[in-house]
């Protein structure tokens, strides 16, 4: 099955409820209808400028074995628009590839042999060079010059070797008696007096006093209000529930939901996108839960839960919900929601 996007369908009200029918898909679907989810929130998550998500969406598919030159096509323009040039070059010759076969060079494409390429290899098939005979060079050289010229040249060596031997022998017994004497001039009490280190007295310093605890802010609850960067964000309800259900049907938590509303406002000077996964709930010791994708698509009624990205104007305010399948046995935990911590206590 190729890669293909579907399209929008005109049924839907909103691009909000197309991408919960594809997200749907996505988790219940058959292999082609998965794939066929994932191209469709591809193209809607590129459309809202996440990229990265995206390109994640794409790549599921291309592990899921799709081979569509329109697949690698639209990674390359993502990777791109990343900079990530590398991967773009990768997906574009993997796209190239499945327009045509790769081309292999036929005899009449290769590189006629040159004159000098023809002369080495009629070298090479004569084989290898006839070897000289030894002694060529030294033919009618009488047999006791030779030997005569090697004798003489033995004894010139002999005699320089034994001159440098000499010579540095004689240099050792100097630098022996040299030796000897310096020892007998440094005997104790005829050198200098030895220059001793008197021991340092051990300071006793005051104990190391045990740092001053800094103390903790306590955490924003329920009905605050806490500001970061650009945004503001009140926490105004937490809820439970063991099971959620809409007109898509009814979803059972693997251990519990919790459903939590909150207020988003923009306090910059332009449009700006908050998303799902911009939201983490924590327990003290470090574990941590993103929003359920189960719970998030079988939540009915308003507010709309945050499923891809929140677009709020600069200046105004919009209610969202999220929702998290949690440990029912851990009831403190902490919101972290752009950037901003909450204290959350389970009821």
């Amino acid at each position: 099955m190729g890669d293909t996007d579907p399209g929008p369908r005109q049924n839907f009200a909103s691009e909000d409820e197309e991408a919960q029918y594809y997200l749907a898909l996505l988790r219940e679907g058959t292999r082609e209808r998965k794939i066929e989810a994932r191209s469709a929130l591809a193209r809607i998550f590129e459309n809202r400028g996440m990229l990265e998500e995206a390109t994640e969406l794409l790549e599921g598919n291309a592990r899921a074995g799709v081979r569509d030159r329109t697949l690698y096509t639209r990674l390359a323009s993502l990777y791109r628009r990343q900079e990530r040039e590398d991967l773009a070059d990768q997906a574009m010759a993997q796209a190239a590839s499945l327009m045509s076969p790769p081309r292999v060079p036929s005899e009449a494409s290769r590189p006629a042999p040159t004159g000098r390429s023809r002369a080495v290899a009629a070298s090479r098939a004569a084989g290898p060079a006839p070897e000289r005979p030894p002694h060529s060079r030294r033919r009618g050289l009488p047999r006791t010059l030779g030997i005569g010229c090697v004798v003489c040249l033995g004894l010139l060596v002999l005699i320089l070797g034994l001159g440098f031997v000499g010579g540095a022998l004689s240099g050792r017994r100097d630098q022996t008696q040299a030796t000897s004497q310096g020892t007998a001039a440094a005997e104790p009490g005829q050198g200098k007096p030895q220059q001793t280190v008197a021991p340092v007295a051990k300071v006793d310093g005051a104990k190391p006093q045990p740092p001053t605890p800094t103390p903790v802010p306590a955490l924003p609850k329920v009905g605050e209000t806490a500001e970061k960067g650009n945004w503001a964000v009140r926490l105004d309800k937490v809820e439970t529930a063991k099971e959620l259900s809409n007109v898509l049907g009814k979803r059972q938590a693997q251990g519990l939901f919790v459903i939590l509303t909150y207020t988003l406002t923009n306090k910059s000077k332009q449009t700006s996108n908050l998303n799902s996964w911009d939201f983490t709930l924590k327990t003290r010791d470090g574990v941590s839960y993103r929003a359920s994708s189960e719970g998030q698509v079988a939540l009915s009624g308003d507010p709309p839960a945050l499923i891809i990205a929140a677009e709020i104007q600069p200046g105004l305010s919009k209610q969202y919900r999220s929702v998290f399948d949690v440990n029912p046995d851990v009831k403190d935990y902490i919101l972290e929601g752009a950037a901003i911590n909450f204290d959350i206590r389970l009821p």
